[in-house]
């Protein structure tokens, strides 16, 4: 809903946006789903300022260092 409010605004989620398709289980039909690259992923959960994310956020960054 957001993504069709934005564009009816001339706005982008994001500009380089890219979708797969991806198969659902309930009817095993397939549907675009929009992505994200990994950089983008993490720089979205970065921004999320909550004590909740924070074990995530280590272990993400424990990942990263390996």
């Amino acid at each position: 809903m957001l993504k069709c409010r934005l564009n009816d605004e001339g706005s982008e989620l994001y500009t380089n946006c890219v979708q797969l398709k991806i198969k659902l289980k309930k009817d095993g039909n397939l549907y675009k789903t929009d992505t994200l690259d990994t950089k983008r992923m993490l720089r979205i959960i970065e921004s999320i300022p909550s004590t909740i994310t924070e074990p995530f956020k280590i272990w993400l960054a424990n990942l990263g260092n390996e």
